[in-house]
């Protein structure tokens, strides 16, 4: 902490609503969005803040969060998130951030997930357990919830007997990215929260075209997606305007983009090839073909094949089709680490593709090289996304299976802005089926990207 030889302000009854508190005793300035915000909190008992990208909303709850414990006797804070990491790593960080640079001493024993201050005490509680949230009283709750829309649904009923005392507050913050859910739901509830939007336009960085605030969204980035995503787009909706799309930006594919990609593409490739080894029970084996303009021109599969069986395929398809071997991908997160181990006996090196692996990065002039991902079958996804988006992979309509699949996943933004898409095995949960024929394409596409892949 950095505490001076001043005594802090006395705290007094309400919130400060001009940003005085943050200001004076934290020492930093809100902009008007945050005070908007604050002044809700002060106002109405729920509040839904819809935002755009690096707009100053984490800040903006830490503070209130460090604002409600001084000025609340038997205060108690619950803060959550979308997931623990989000809550203890983002949104607890930045509260301990503010109070160690206050420039005066805010007092209190701060720890990894509690802070306690004379008669008050503000907790970060695990996203997955319900009933330690049931167990918190107080003479005032407030209740901050981060990155919100990603909150499960069993949370909220917990999270909404936390109001039952006087003078409590509830505060949901997220990018409006799905038109559903509980969040999606508020917003249609004036009557019982105040929603506020905030966009990324309204932001002294992009209005003056100027780092006025550090850390913050800029101009530039505002230019950049406007060019890579368009004004009418849901990521725009989103994460640049705050507001929910027209259609949910969760799904990852869209029936319309596969059929808009039914059309000659303007790219000359190596020919690739994608097989996705079966692991168990009723996943199918799938081998997918591109050819120079990346188009899928075949795709087959089977079941109950052993190895042997599976790596004659490959060779088959690699001839008949003259595909270089460091432009064939095998999944190797199962039993296709057997098929490779095989195909490099006879001197065959293809490209292991891992889904599990962290991201590689090898197609970035088409994802963006500013864009992360959780793994790199997430990566991979996008770049398939991409591609179909760019007219430069083409799936012909006869391909029914691998439209099905690639409609499937859905994604979302994890609490470090890294992209992630469900994973195969929450797919098959919820669909019924394996979405072999789609990561059949993947794999294809793993196989090298815009780079020439180091040969084994």
């Amino acid at each position: 902490m950095n505490p001076t030889d001043s005594p802090a302000p006395s705290p007094t009854s309400t919130l400060s609503s001009d940003g005085r508190f943050a200001e004076k005793v934290l020492g930093w300035k809100p902009w008007e969005a945050q005070l908007r915000i604050m002044r809700s909190i002060r106002d109405h008992r729920r509040t839904l803040v819809m935002a755009g990208h690096a707009v100053g909303k984490t800040r903006t709850l830490a503070s209130l969060i460090i604002e409600w414990m001084a000025m609340r006797p038997g205060a108690r804070v619950v803060c959550t998130a979308t997931t623990n990491k989000q809550v203890h790593s983002i949104l607890w960080a930045e509260v301990r951030k503010l109070i160690d640079r206050a420039p005066y001493l805010i007092g209190g024993e701060l720890k990894e997930t509690k802070w306690r201050f004379r008669d008050r005490l503000a907790e970060a509680l695990s996203v997955d357990d319900p009933t330690a949230i049931q167990g918190v009283h107080g003479r005032a709750n407030l209740v901050v919830v981060d990155e919100a829309e990603g909150v499960h649904q069993s949370m909220w009923d917990s999270l909404e007997t936390l109001l039952s005392s006087k003078g409590s507050r509830m505060v949901l913050c997220f990018n409006p990215v799905t038109t559903s859910g509980y969040c999606y739901e508020a917003a249609q509830r004036p009557d019982l929260f105040n929603v506020i939007s905030v966009s990324c336009l309204d932001h002294p960085n992009v209005r003056e075209r100027r780092q006025v605030i550090e850390g913050a969204v800029t101009h530039e980035w505002i230019e950049e997606m406007r060019q890579r995503h368009g004004e009418d787009s849901p990521f725009w909706s989103s994460r640049v305007l705050g507001r929910f799309p027209a259609s949910s930006t969760n799904s990852l594919v869209t029936m319309t983009e596969l059929m808009d990609s039914d059309a000659p593409t303007q790219v000359v490739d190596e020919p690739r090839i994608g097989l996705d080894v079966a692991r168990f029970g009723d996943d199918r084996s799938v081998l997918v073909v591109l050819d120079r303009s990346r188009t899928v021109i075949e795709c087959q599969s089977w079941t109950k094949t052993d190895l042997m069986e599976t790596a004659g395929r490959l060779r088959d398809a690699m001839r008949r089709h003259g595909v270089a071997s460091r432009r064939v991908g095998v999944d190797v997160c199962g039993m296709g680490a057997g098929v490779v181990d095989r195909l490099a006996e006879d001197g065959i090196r293809c490209t292991p593709v891992d889904f599990g692996s962290a991201a590689d990065g090898d197609w970035g002039p088409v994802v963006g090289r500013e864009a992360q991902f959780t793994n790199r079958r997430s990566e991979l996804h996008w770049v398939a996304r991409s591609l179909l988006r760019r007219r430069e992979l083409r799936i012909p309509a006869q391909w029914k299976e691998i439209w099905a699949d690639l409609c499937a996943p859905s994604y979302w933004f994890d609490g470090r802005g890294r992209i992630a898409v469900e994973s195969k095995d929450e797919i098959k949960a919820r669909i019924k089926r394996s979405p072999d024929f789609s990561d059949a394409v993947l794999i294809a596409l793993g196989a090298g990207g815009t780079k020439r892949p180091m040969i084994q």
